[in-house]
């Protein structure tokens, strides 16, 4: 996206105003209500950000934003149990051609989000995974969180036990992140990954080591903000919890990425941070989890958790960069790599929980299991060889030679 298209943060604010103020001059007389059609700031295929008419087929009414995809709460306050509070009700008008336009910022915010949240359903639907999560999505925008330093800003996150997607304030002069599809997506699919990798792995914790909440609430997926980093990080056990992170993490980005069509989403909501996490970036080696292991010990006990997710957000981008180099290689068409392996989720858990509390694990280790059964053409071959060891090269990819 273009810096001049990217640009809409607080000069949003200014644009619904004037779109509102246009649209409202050639409004019908009549006073019937809002359909099914909005005007709302929206990607083109070319990737920049234009006001479009987008039809909503699941919203009830355009006066709640409830529906089968999604329910959206704004500047609510979000607890274990939820969001608490209404859900959302925009301030629209009716204007030419049936088409609804948003009166204000918060109710253009709203529902934009609760429009990619109905995509985001359609494509879970499209790939044959939308069953692994509960519908409709509670999704929050606006949502004001305090961290240990204050008020936190410009972030979004998945909550575990609430199972919900919260949207804080943005200040920065970019893209909002309730605008953006790939952070939403990103977000969205932290929820697939509790379903079918987090949950299952902590009961069979559980079971096997008897060890109560060795995932710590929200640790293991994305830490609630006002529980940020206090998660017990001791030991192998605590190791491998930010190995497991780096793949919530990366295939969070992968699945954001092929949904929002854009290898760089992150840029449009953060101009000088996003390049790091652009999926186009360089491939370099998996890092090990030896390694991961000795600068841990390394590092202050009040830096530790900092080191650990340093770790966990590179390796991550990582291993986006390797499924988006396969999926760009014609092996598979990217959606169709993306459904693979959303489905092949399901095998983390067994791989991993056996030896989880006794043998530090290795970043690489969930290519082979989430990669299994897929023909691998030479430019994939090639991302391969670029990141994993010459071990899980020849035991998992011999097809691709050393």
């Amino acid at each position: 996206m273009t810096s001049s298209n990217s640009k809409v943060g607080k000069n949003m604010r200014i644009a619904v105003i004037l779109f509102s103020l246009a649209f409202i001059g050639c409004a019908n007389s009549s006073k019937d209500e809002c359909g099914d059609k909005f005007l709302l700031l929206w990607p083109t295929a070319s990737d920049e950000f234009k006001f479009q008419v987008v039809h909503l087929s699941t919203l009830k009414s355009a006066y709640e934003l409830k529906g089968s995809a999604a329910e959206i709460y704004y500047e609510s306050r979000i607890t274990d149990s939820g969001f608490e509070g209404k859900i959302a009700r925009p301030r629209l008008t009716r204007a030419g051609g049936g088409v609804c336009v948003p009166m204000d910022t918060g109710s253009s915010m709203a529902l934009t989000t609760y429009a990619h949240f109905e995509q985001l359903y359609k494509f879970d639907q499209q790939l044959g995974v939308d069953g692994q999560v509960s519908w409709p999505r509670k999704v929050g925008v606006e949502i004001h969180l305090r961290s240990p330093n204050g008020h936190t800003h410009n972030n979004a996150h998945y909550f575990t036990k609430a199972d919900a997607v919260a949207v804080i304030p943005y200040s920065h002069d970019a893209l909002t992140l309730a605008l953006n599809p790939g952070v939403l997506a990103h977000e969205h699919f932290h929820a697939h990954f509790q379903s079918q990798v987090m949950r299952p792995l902590n009961f069979a914790l559980e079971i096997l080591t008897s060890v109560e909440h060795l995932f710590y609430s929200g640790f293991g997926i994305k830490p609630a903000v006002q529980d940020a980093d206090n998660g017990n990080i001791d030991g192998i056990g605590g190791v491998n919890k930010f190995i497991v992170r780096s793949w919530n993490e990366g295939l969070a980005d992968f699945y954001g990425s092929v949904f929002s069509k854009t290898r760089d989403f992150f840029s449009s909501s953060f101009e000088k941070e996003g390049p790091l996490r652009d999926l186009g970036g360089p491939l370099l080696p998996f890092r090990t989890g030896k390694e991961l292991l000795l600068q841990l010990n390394q590092a202050r006990p009040e830096k530790r958790n900092e080191t650990g997710v340093g770790y966990s957000y590179n390796q991550g981008t990582m291993l986006a960069r390797v499924l988006y180099r396969i999926a760009r290689s014609g092996a598979m068409a990217p959606q169709n790599l993306l459904k693979h392996v959303v489905l092949k989720l399901n095998k983390i858990p067994a791989m991993v929980s056996p030896s989880f509390s006794t043998q530090v694990m290795e970043f690489e280790q969930v290519l082979p299991a989430i990669l299994e059964g897929i023909t691998l053409n030479p430019a994939a071959c090639e991302a391969i060889r670029a990141t994993v060891s010459e071990t899980v090269l020849l035991r998992s990819f011999s097809s691709c030679g050393s």
